[in-house]
């Protein structure tokens, strides 16, 4: 349970609730030794992890299991708070645990994150056990939104690892297949049930998420940002961008 606020941490050997301020900056692939639930105060990030590359929003909620590896870009101003559980906890609540790391939108826990945010602001003797219990709703709510989710397959993570570390190079489904070592018609079956979208598709928009996060934490040019994050031209790329965003570099930047 949580026992007491110590420089703006809450602390005790079951549960670890902390706020973080960031930088704009990237984090390079990590991994936390702690199962943890984030939720994104302020700002907005975009976390780049085996499974996808997602842009997260204020409010909205992930879910680390213990050792899960994932990289993270930051805009200014971002603020999250985290709730790290012991081993002992986490074993017990594993089983609940969303499979993904994928965001949650917090309006999607019956107003649970709301009501732990202001017991955590209030603090007093009966908030230890009123955070054990939110804390449990919330992972209890997560688990039923995301009991449909399908494990990545390690044919599919291995091309995710692949696209991870190549998306600034030129990359084929031949290339992809290749590194998860089945056939490329055999790849696209899995990333379609799995990840309901193609090999490439998913190389796009990592591409497309990297540029979105350069376009707001770098002074980089949109022809420079083309090139960083393998499009094949700068017309290529503004094309895409603005398909995918509804906006040009230029305007997505300045908005």
């Amino acid at each position: 349970m949580v026992e007491m606020i110590i420089e703006g941490h809450a602390v005790c050997g079951e549960l670890s609730v902390f706020e973080i301020a960031y930088e704009p900056c990237e984090i390079p692939l990590h991994s936390h030794t702690s199962a943890r639930l984030a939720i994104l105060l302020a700002g907005a990030l975009t976390e780049i992890t085996d499974g996808r590359a997602d842009s997260i929003r204020k409010g909205d909620l992930t879910f680390w299991r213990e050792g899960a590896t994932h990289s993270d870009v930051f805009t200014s101003g971002s603020r999250s708070l985290q709730i790290e559980l012991s081993h002992d906890v986490y074993r017990h609540l594993a089983t609940y645990f969303p499979q993904s790391p994928a965001p949650i939108a917090g309006d999607r826990f019956e107003g649970a994150t709301q009501r732990l945010l202001r017991e955590i602001e209030r603090l007093d003797e009966a908030s230890p056990l009123a955070l054990q219990g939110l804390i449990y709703e919330i992972i209890a709510r997560a688990s039923r939104l995301t009991a449909d989710t399908q494990p990545i397959s390690f044919a599919v993570n291995q091309a995710i690892r692949y696209a991870r570390e190549h998306f600034e190079t030129p990359i084929t489904l031949g290339d992809l297949a290749a590194a998860a070592n089945v056939s490329a018609r055999r790849l696209t079956e899995r990333f379609t049930a799995e990840l309901q979208t193609t090999p490439m598709e998913y190389v796009r928009d990592l591409r497309l998420a990297r540029a979105e996060a350069m376009l707001r934490e770098t002074s980089l040019s949109p022809s420079e940002i083309a090139v960083s994050c393998g499009f094949y031209d700068h017309a290529h790329f503004c094309r895409l961008f603005k398909r995918h965003t509804g906006l040009t570099p230029g305007q997505f930047r300045t908005r």
